[in-house]
Parts: C-alpha cells; sequence; structure tokens
C-alpha cells in the first residue's frame, strides 16, 4: 500500500481556477474536508485548475477526491505556463463502493513548482451542471506493508419514516470506511510502520484500482504483540474523513 501522509503533502502557496461558482472557492480544496468543495461557474469549455506550490517541489503522486467528473488531463511545470508542459497525463476517475468518485496517480519523480487539473466538456455524475471537486492533494508516497487489511462502511441513521405502508431509514451523516489492519514481520520492522507523527492521510491500496484510495486519520491507538525478535505483529484501525 502506499501511504501520503501530512507530513509529505505539499502545501500550496496558491490555488487558482479558470472559474468559480459563489460560495465555492478553489481555496476550498486546500481544507482537508472533502465536503466543503470547489464547484465552476460555467462548463462550456475546459475548466482548470492551477495550484502553485511557490518552488519547486516532489510532486510523485496526486490524489481528486469527492469529484463529479470521470475524466481529467494532469499536468505540471516549472513555469504557470501550459502551451507544452513538462509533465501532461490524462487520469480516468472512478467511483468507490459507496459513490465516491476520487483517483489516485503517479505525476511526476522530477520537483516541478505547479501543478494544473483540465477538466474537458463532458457528461457529469451528477446532476449538477458544471464540474465539482473536494479535495486535490500532491505529494510523496511510503509504503506501507500490510499483512491484512478489512474494510467496514459505516452508515449512522436517526431514525426510521413511514414510506408508502412501510418505513425506511433516515441517515444522518456522510457514509464512511473504517479499515482494520494488521503488519507483522520481525520486530525492527513493525517497529517502522508508518503510524505515528502524522494526523491524515491518503492510503491507496495500490490493487489497480484508483477509487481504491481514502483520506484516513491517525490510528486512535495500536496493539501489538512481540514474541521475539524476528516475530512481531501491531494491528490498528484507520477512519475515514469523509
Amino acid at each position: 500500500m502506499k501511504l501520503i501522509t501530512d507530513l509529505n503533502m505539499r502545501a500550496f502557496t496558491s490555488l487558482t481556477a479558470s472559474g468559480s461558482a459563489a460560495g465555492f472557492p478553489a481555496n476550498n480544496l486546500q481544507l482537508f474536508d472533502p465536503g466543503l468543495i470547489w464547484k465552476a461557474d460555467a462548463f462550456a469549455s475546459d475548466v482548470t485548475l492551477v495550484a502553485d506550490l511557490g518552488a519547486s517541489a516532489d510532486i510523485e503522486r496526486i490524489w481528486l477526491n469527492n469529484a463529479n467528473f470521470l475524466s481529467a488531463t494532469l499536468q505540471a511545470n516549472d513555469s504557470n505556463s501550459w502551451g507544452d508542459p513538462a509533465v501532461s497525463i490524462s487520469a480516468t476517475l472512478a467511483e468507490d463502493d459507496i459513490g465516491i468518485v476520487k483517483g489516485f496517480f503517479d505525476l511526476s519523480a522530477v520537483d516541478y513548482r505547479y501543478v494544473r487539473v483540465v477538466i474537458p466538456v463532458q457528461t457529469l455524475t451528477d446532476s449538477e451542471s458544471v464540474p465539482s471537486l473536494g479535495n486535490l492533494i500532491v505529494g510523496t508516497s511510503e509504503e506501507l506493508k500490510v499483512a491484512s487489511w478489512e474494510s467496514q462502511t459505516i452508515r449512522k441513521f436517526s431514525k426510521f419514516e413511514p414510506d408508502d405502508g412501510g418505513y425506511r431509514k433516515t441517515y444522518k451523516g456522510r457514509a464512511r470506511h473504517v479499515f482494520a489492519a494488521s503488519v507483522s514481520g520481525t520486530k525492527a520492522q513493525v517497529d517502522a510502520v508508518v503510524l505515528k507523527g502524522w494526523d491524515v492521510a491518503i492510503i491507496f491500496t495500490d490493487l489497480g484500482v484508483v477509487s481504491d484510495s481514502y483520506l484516513v486519520y491517525a490510528p486512535d491507538s495500536t496493539r501489538g504483540s512481540t514474541r521475539n525478535s524476528a516475530d512481531a505483529e501491531r494491528s490498528f484501525a484507520l477512519e475515514e474523513l469523509a
């Protein structure tokens, strides 16, 4: 698995869009809350987002979350000039198992200052007429080798309501995932697992599906067992920030 912690996420000095709807500025994308979205003001032609890192930095990976579009072009360059960018890749986002459109992509192993997302005109995944996005995060990743990985979807509901002679659940809050995981190996390997020092991270299962990627809180606690220096394990839970 790949892990981009908040220690390895790149901060933007500015984030500008070709247009933004009132109340949905591009600056919303600098916040972790996926529900605080940027929304374009029109969609007659390509819509763009440009992130300025202030100086060249490693932008190995890029993650887009809570989108309503499936197709985008992801670019990187030394200058805010896009006639012939140094990096330009086509990206196809996908829905996860609860319907959130997202994608985790390799961007560049070379340092660049500017990152651009180009959203071409397309049929959107919801009833909106303009594209929107909840997270735009770039950074470098670390490997997280897990021995087990279990996903649970949680939907909170407050009450049952009458519905044409029957009843239906009224949900409260957003659906989210909670992951139970464990690592095993030598004591030194287990102690080196990246589970401390960060508050929020993106975790990507690296199983070939770009939507198998989630914004998670650091584990509240971990539980370990050490039998000897060559045989140890540690289990933990990661809750999705939704």
